[in-house]
């Protein structure tokens, strides 16, 4: 979900989904899209939440999207081919949430990511 429609492209219109906040109110997504999310990641069907002020991605929904799979530690979420096994995306946890990195460094040891506001 994003709150940010210049994110997606291919933007679809859909029956009224009704989507519950954390704070607890609830409020309409109308229009899904796709996302990049880096250069090996597209994430479908992504609702437009206009009240919604970060993203958020469904782990089950990019693990479907992308053909991948997704391994956890307590620092860190690599998502990793089907096939291959390559790392083609990771998350890095930050305050009780993993924080999609914009790029991935596959077999380095030393590097830097910046970070993509998808949480």
């Amino acid at each position: 979900m994003t709150g940010i429609v210049s994110l997606l492209s291919n933007i679809r219109t859909i029956p009224h989904c009704s989507i519950g906040l954390p704070n607890g109110d609830c409020t309409l997504a109308i229009q899904c899209g796709d996302v990049r999310l880096t250069s090996l990641l597209l994430l479908t069907n992504v609702l437009y939440v206009s009240s919604l002020t970060c993203n958020l991605i469904s782990i089950s929904q990019i693990l479907r999207s992308n053909n991948c799979m997704a391994v956890f530690n307590n620092s860190n979420c690599f998502l990793q081919d089907l096939q291959t096994r390559r790392t083609i995306g990771q998350g890095v946890g930050h305050e009780g949430v993993y924080v999609l990195c914009q790029s991935v460094s596959v077999n380095v040891t030393h590097g830097s990511s910046s970070f993509n506001l998808w949480h």
